[in-house]
Parts: C-alpha cells; structure tokens; sequence
C-alpha cells in the first residue's frame, strides 16, 4: 500500500515533454557554451605565454646594458618569476578542453530521471531507487496511519519544471 502510494506521488513528477526537450536543450546550450569557454581560454594562456616570451626577452636586453650588479639581480628574480609563470600557462594551455564524455552520455541519467522518475523507481537497483528518494524530494517523506502518504516537498527541478508547465502559454496575435 505503501509502496504503491509511493509510485503513484511519483507520476506525478513526471515532466511534458514540451518542457523536457526545452530543459533538454537549455543543458546542451549551457554544455556548448562552457566548451566555447574553455576554448577561448586556452587561446587566451597562449596569448599570454607570447606576452611572457617578450616580458623576458625584454628583460635580459636589460640586463646586457645594464652596468649595475643589484639591477642585473632584480631584472634575474623577475624572469625567474615570468619563467615559472610561463610553465604554468604553457601547461595549462596543453590541458585539452575536451568533456571527459561527449554530452548524450553524460547527462543521459539525469535526464531519464527529470523525464521520468519514476522510470527508473521501476527499474533501478536498490542504490538508483535511494538516489530517487534523495533527488526527487527535498525533505523527508511523511507517512500519517490513517491518510497514508503526506504531501512531500518536492526538489527544487521538479518545482521549476512544475512553475513552467503552469505558466507557459503561448500568447495570440491581437491578444494585447
């Protein structure tokens, strides 16, 4: 009885899909535009290791002119520094700015779940069905003995998905 309470607060979490495949696409603009980020950052370090390059070039035709030995010493501490910097730029530039996984699989369980939670209540292992309860429900379910399963509070994608059935309608021509 329970448990069958249980399934069915869990239907009713499931989204339009309308609303999946906007909140679908919302997530696979977001993936693109961190990969568009990462991207530009790299271009970015290897800008800035150029910039170093001619920061120490410029500083060791310095030293050459110059006639003073504690100068000679500060213009040396300094590309010491720009060197290790340009370790550093050089090494974080290399880093690919590849995903570890492409995007489909990814988020492919955490969109089965937005879609449907209760899909993977059916068929989940024991570990996937705790992960429902803490992912669904924002707090603990409430059972009372003679009205059964309280109202849950349910986690905050399910409300915004909730709040965007509800509001979303389309406006007409001529309607203004």
């Amino acid at each position: 009885m329970l448990e069958g309470e249980f399934e069915t607060l869990l239907t009713h979490l499931k989204s339009r899909k309308t609303v999946f495949n906007i909140s679908r696409r919302m997530f696979k603009d977001l993936w693109d535009h961190q990969l568009a980020q990462a991207a530009q950052l790299i271009t970015y370090m290897k800008q800035e290791t150029v910039n170093v390059e001619r920061q120490i070039e410029n500083l060791l035709d310095r030293i050459v002119d110059t006639q003073s030995p504690d100068v000679a010493r500060a213009y040396e501490n300094r590309i010491r520094k720009l060197g290790e910097k340009k370790l550093e730029l050089t090494e974080k530039s290399q880093k690919p700015a590849q995903p570890r996984a492409p995007f489909e699989e990814m988020f492919e369980r955490a969109m089965i779940f937005l879609s449907n939670p209760h899909k993977l209540w059916q068929n989940g292992c024991f570990e996937e069905k705790r992960t429902v309860l803490k992912l669904a429900f924002s707090g603990d379910l409430i059972y009372h003995r003679d009205k059964g399963l309280r109202t849950p509070k349910t986690a905050l994608p399910f409300r915004f998905l909730e709040d965007y059935e509800n509001k979303s309608i389309m406006a007409h021509w001529g309607a203004i």
